[in-house]
């Protein structure tokens, strides 16, 4: 069971997926503040999104345009993207 983006959803038995968080253009994040707990797996599977505490407190502010990040999870199904906006005041 695969599920994607927004709650739509595609039932393909198991399948092998890959992760990966970059900047917007694909390219490696300039600003890691989003860590994951996984690079790859296979479904169903639970991919878990969190916020780097240790680099949170050394942002700085920025909010035109955001720290952004793009989560993108790759398998035979396809791929689901997720962007990622960080306002820090």
């Amino acid at each position: 069971y695969v599920k994607a983006y927004r709650g739509t959803s595609s039932r393909a038995g198991a399948l092998a997926y890959t992760v990966a968080v970059t900047n917007l253009d694909g390219s490696p994040l300039s600003t890691p503040f989003l860590v994951v707990d996984t690079t790859s797996g296979s479904t169903p599977g639970v991919i878990t999104v969190s916020m780097d505490k240790t680099l949170l407190p050394t942002l700085a502010p920025k909010n035109n345009p955001p720290y952004q990040a793009l989560i993108t999870v790759t398998s035979a199904a396809g791929t689901a993207t997720t962007e990622i906006d960080l306002i820090v005041n």
